[in-house]
C-alpha cells in the first residue's frame, strides 16, 4: 500500500514470532531483488526490507516509525493506553 523502506514486526509471545519468523523467510524469498520481476509485485518500484524482532513493543524505540500498526483485539484499556503514550 505504500512504498516502506523498512517494515518491522515485534511479537511479544514466542510461538507467533516463530510464525512471524517463517513468513519473513517466504516474503524474502518471493519479495528479493531476484525475484520482483513477479507480476504480483510490479506495481511497486521497491520492496521493503523486513525484521521480526520477539520482545515487548512498549520496550523498542519506535520513535523513528512512520506508520505503526499495533493487532489490538485482545488488548486492555491499560495497554492501549500505554500505547497511546507511547506514540
Amino acid at each position: 500500500m505504500h512504498e516502506f523502506n523498512k517494515c518491522i514486526g515485534i511479537e511479544i509471545l514466542e510461538s507467533l514470532h516463530k510464525v512471524a519468523e517463517q513468513m519473513k523467510d517466504v516474503y524474502d524469498s518471493v519479495c528479493s531483488v531476484d525475484s520482483q520481476d513477479n507480476k504480483e509485485f510490479t506495481k511497486y518500484s521497491k520492496m521493503p526490507s523486513f525484521d521480526c524482532l520477539f520482545g515487548d513493543m512498549l520496550e523498542h524505540d519506535w520513535s523513528n516509525a512512520d506508520f505503526v500498526l499495533a493487532n489490538s483485539t485482545c488488548f486492555d484499556m491499560e495497554l492501549m493506553q500505554k500505547i497511546a503514550n507511547k506514540s
